[in-house]
């Protein structure tokens, strides 16, 4: 593998985001699709988005921690 190959392969740092960023992202994603589904009357659907949501918030407010 070439130089230009791998850096095709790995991102440049300047394009990561901060795993905690990530997981704040995914958290208001399961979020929403929570809302939606309670909004339609599923509410065992929406209790199901809700614990991920949980999960990634938890995920993100440990990462921010030094």
């Amino acid at each position: 593998m070439n130089q230009d190959e791998s850096q095709a392969i790995r991102p440049r740092s300047a394009d990561r985001q901060p795993a905690g960023a990530e997981a704040r992202r995914t958290y208001e994603r399961y979020l929403a699709l929570a809302r939606g589904e309670e909004r339609i009357g599923h509410r065992i659907e929406a209790e199901r988005f809700y614990q991920y949501a949980e999960h990634y918030l938890r995920l993100s407010k440990g990462r921010n921690e030094p």
